[in-house]
């Protein structure tokens, strides 16, 4: 396995990302709702060129291998700032090892340093919740609560 490099995503990174996002959408809970590329790039776009949006991608040679996006918002109820992951996900053949983990530890420094307090993430995907879980808890955060799907 060659080296990891961590960055901001860049707009030549799309084509790579839309791809990630397509096996992402195929190995979680969100596989029976219809994927767009069209939605997934331009949300990709969005985030790359928002500078008040994380926008982080982990590469492997010249495949990119995980990705995190996020942004900064203060609650309902608090002026407190915090930082809310739109989309985390790593892989296949990177799981296991620790690009999960430093995605998401750049993304609480990128939060801190903006002036965050408290970091959000969810496991809205469903893909192996109960492990991603313990890894969570590991790194410090603590489950509250969680997300209910109706269709309808």
């Amino acid at each position: 396995m060659s080296k990891t490099e961590y960055r901001r995503a860049t707009p030549q990174d799309l084509t790579g990302i839309v791809k990630l996002g397509e096996e992402m959408h195929q190995e979680t809970a969100f596989s029976n709702i219809e994927f767009s590329v069209e939605r997934t790039a331009s949300e990709t776009m969005r985030c790359i060129l928002d500078p008040n949006y994380f926008a982080n991608i982990a590469v492997q040679g010249d495949k990119i291998v995980g990705i995190l996006f996020g942004y900064l918002e203060k609650p309902f109820f608090t002026e407190q700032i915090a930082g809310f992951d739109c989309v985390w996900y790593v892989s296949q053949d990177a799981r296991n090892t620790m690009v999960g983990p430093r995605l998401l530890k750049q993304f609480e420094a990128w939060t801190k340093i903006n002036g965050g307090s408290i970091v959000y993430t969810t496991l809205g995907s469903n893909y192996k919740s109960d492990r991603v879980g313990k890894l969570m808890e590991r790194m410090g955060f603590e489950c509250q609560g969680g997300w209910y799907r109706k269709d309808i």
